[in-house]
């Protein structure tokens, strides 16, 4: 695929391509592919909806990336971060207090 549809020297891939060079470039290569799908979800639309569609849905796996959920933090937790904005809000206070 790199050296096929990328473009690479065999020469390079094999004999000074570094494994982390790789990756970068099949990412590349696929942020390129994405481009293209992306344009042709969108001609897709256009002739659905001139043909009458109401409802176009064309999925492609990146809408839809296996992002981690974000972090919940427990109980004990968020009365940790409560006792320490609350730290925070008293020395703002004792610090208004001074400069006024």
């Amino acid at each position: 695929m790199v050296v096929g549809e990328g473009g690479l020297a065999p020469s390079y891939f094999f004999d000074e391509m570094g494994a982390r060079e790789t990756q970068d470039y099949i990412d590349g290569l696929a942020r390129r592919r994405r481009t293209a799908w992306e344009v042709g979800r969108e001609l897709m639309r256009v002739v659905a909806a001139a043909g009458g569609c109401k409802r176009f849905d064309f999925p492609l796996p990146w809408d839809k990336e296996n992002k981690p959920a974000p972090e919940v933090p427990d109980a004990a937790e968020l009365a940790r971060l409560k006792r320490q904005a609350e730290k925070i809000g008293a020395a703002l206070k004792a610090r208004e207090g001074r400069q006024g």
